[in-house]
């Protein structure tokens, strides 16, 4: 099976995100916490099979917004982590590691080094299932470069990668990439007539 198409709908009018649906797209991604909350409201019953992903950086205090989308792409914290186990809806959260490949420190997600120790406590929990990694990747140095980096980092226990852009996403497919990430080369090419 190929990689998943994940349709970054932020900032995208509801009119497109049910075109998309109505074309048979189920996976949307969106980055800011009320953004996603509205949006799920708006299209709940005209779009029921619709799966939430909540790409954006997390925010302890929009926590309870974002633990009911059905994906969560950015997970960095075991705080975070077990926040988001008190407040699901879901029987069973699906999650990824986000991993700050660059290491610098401005930049989100956890360190290379740091992934197994956050993975085993997120392993432990319940109602979350920790099902791979996740990467935006540094503006500098080569892509290829980095995105075999994530994919020397898989793991069996948790092998999925979401990884690749509009930009970049048949070189995140080279190397393994299981959900890429479309906005922009998605929404552009989808027409409401």
């Amino acid at each position: 099976m190929g990689p998943q198409l994940l349709a970054v709908s932020k900032g995208q009018p509801i009119a497109m995100i049910q075109a998309l649906y109505d074309l048979g797209q189920r996976d949307f991604g969106e980055n800011y916490a009320e953004e996603f909350k509205l949006k799920q409201e708006t299209l709940k019953l005209c779009c029921p099979e619709i799966r939430w992903h909540f790409i954006g950086q997390i925010q302890s205090n929009k926590i309870k917004l974002i633990s009911q989308a059905h994906y969560i792409h950015s997970l960095s914290s075991l705080k975070h982590a077990k926040l988001l186990v008190e407040h699901t809806p879901h029987d069973r959260l699906l999650v990824f590691i986000q991993v700050n490949l660059s290491q610098e420190k401005h930049r989100g997600g956890v360190f290379p080094k740091e992934i197994s120790n956050l993975a085993e406590a997120i392993l432990e929990l319940p109602k979350l299932k920790l099902l791979g990694l996740m990467a935006i990747l540094p503006l500098q140095g080569e892509r290829k470069n980095w995105f075999a980096q994530m994919q020397a980092l898989q793991n069996p226990n948790y092998p999925e990668l979401s990884m690749g852009m509009s930009d970049d996403y048949p070189e995140a497919i080279q190397y393994g990439a299981t959900w890429i990430r479309l906005g922009s080369a998605l929404f552009e090419a989808t027409s409401l007539e």
